[in-house]
């Protein structure tokens, strides 16, 4: 459901003057604060391949950085950018190809 809102949502408070760089920012702390207390137990645990490396940490932080950083950014540029019912089509459609991705 939030990801279903979540275009309608951000073109609502683009509208409202905050940047799309905000809303991003604050897209992602709000994602960290949800997950951190799922993450955080299951650190000590060992799994069958052992502990994640550090090239593997560095490598799932630019994925994360570049991949889906940029990616939000162009993608609340695009709400921006267009009117409401082109953004009412994208929350109706966007999990879906994100599905299909």
């Amino acid at each position: 459901m939030l990801q279903g809102l979540s275009p309608v949502l951000t073109k609502m408070l683009l509208q409202h003057g905050l940047s799309s760089e905000t809303v991003v920012t604050a897209r992602y702390l709000l994602a960290v604060l949800v997950l951190l207390p799922f993450g955080v137990p299951s650190m000590g645990r060992h799994t069958p391949s052992g502990p994640p490396r550090p090239r593997d940490w560095a490598a799932l932080l630019l994925v994360g950085a570049l991949g889906s950083g940029v990616g939000a950014l162009l993608f609340t540029a695009a709400l921006k950018y267009s009117s409401a019912g082109i953004v009412n089509s994208i929350s109706k459609t966007a999990p879906i190809f994100v599905a299909f991705l």
